[in-house]
């Protein structure tokens, strides 16, 4: 697992040390709601920057890149950082289809094992890819281009191309097979999946609560064919390192009382990931998940320095209302 790192705000540095200059002139906390420290900023508007020395300690974190903004990304200097593209958004779950003769499908990903039937057929599928999205949260187990629809010759298909999404419906209460799979587009039924692998897989995906993504790979004369996915959902890094067997160690954050914090960590869950900074004047970590959420102790500093990921555990409230929490790395 690769090294954690902050990426960069898109908040701009000198903007903030304007902002924040404005407090000697009696207007203070506005660099604060700038960053989106809402909390924080209403504090010092309250006590005009808790009396100018919260003012000259952000400015002095401003000038020297310790200041962060409310996600603990540090501040960019002129151009604004490169973000990711956003993951593709999960699209609604699919639904089943039936049977009708024909070849057998040869899965770009090796297929699971599935129970055993006689007399059926099977769809035809090519050897290329087929063109899929990839689910923000999910990864895709298995995946068939180029499925041939059982029976579409007894249906009108209504106009599509491809990338076309189609909706795989189950229809238990047909007469010639309760476990049928239709293929339906816009409420119009194309046809059916084939009896068989796909058919069983559509059936076993659906029970667990998994997704299942079907579009149209090609249309030709013979009608159209299919592209498949089955994607089930994505293990989290937090699982993944607990699974792996690591050398792991848990520490409780201190220094985690103040009204800021507290916010911070009632917006925490267990695996949440979490980033950190060296605190110079405190010479130990600060740790970090949507904002600060208190400090490592000195003697996690080592470990720190060379660790592949930290995660928040637990978060509990005591007795007297306020959380506490522990930090895997």
């Amino acid at each position: 697992m690769a090294n954690y790192t902050t990426s960069t705000s898109d908040k701009n540095k000198s903007t903030a040390a304007i902002l924040c200059a404005v407090g000697f002139l009696g207007i203070a906390g506005l660099h604060l709601f700038y960053v989106g420290r809402i909390g924080k900023g209403l504090l010092y508007f309250c006590t005009m920057g808790l009396f100018l020395i919260g003012t000259i300690a952000d400015l002095i974190k401003i000038s020297t890149g310790g200041f962060r903004d409310n996600v603990g990304a540090p501040l960019r200097t002129s151009h604004k950082p490169t973000r990711a593209a956003a993951p593709v958004a999960a699209p609604a779950r699919p639904a089943p289809a039936r049977p009708a003769p024909a070849p057998v499908p040869s899965p770009m990903v090796e297929a699971p094992p599935v129970r055993q039937e006689a007399a059926r057929s099977v769809p035809v599928v090519s050897p290329h890819k087929a063109e899929l999205p990839t689910l923000n949260g999910y990864d895709m187990k298995y995946s068939y281009s180029d499925v041939k629809i059982a029976g579409g010759q007894y249906y009108s298909a209504p106009a599509m191309q491809i990338g076309t999404k189609v909706e795989l419906v189950s229809e238990k209460d047909n007469p010639h097979d309760p476990r049928a799979v239709a293929v339906m587009l816009s409420g119009q039924k194309l046809g059916y999946l084939y009896k068989g692998k796909l058919q069983d897989m559509y059936h076993d995906f659906s029970a667990r609560g998994d997704l299942i993504l079907a579009r149209v790979s090609q249309v030709g004369e013979g009608g159209a064919l299919l592209a498949l996915g089955f994607y089930v959902e994505a293990e989290s890094e937090y699982k993944k390192l607990a699974r792996s067997g690591a050398k792991s160690k848990r520490f409780k954050l201190t220094g985690n009382t103040n009204e800021e914090m507290q916010y911070n960590l009632g917006l925490c869950g267990e695996g949440d990931e979490v980033s950190f900074g060296y605190d110079y004047e405190k010479e130990r970590y600060e740790a970090i998940c949507g904002g600060d959420i208190g400090f490592f102790p000195k003697s996690a500093n080592d470990m720190l320095e060379n660790c592949a990921g930290a995660f928040v555990e637990e978060v509990e409230e005591n007795d007297n209302g306020k959380y506490a929490v522990r930090v895997i790395v």
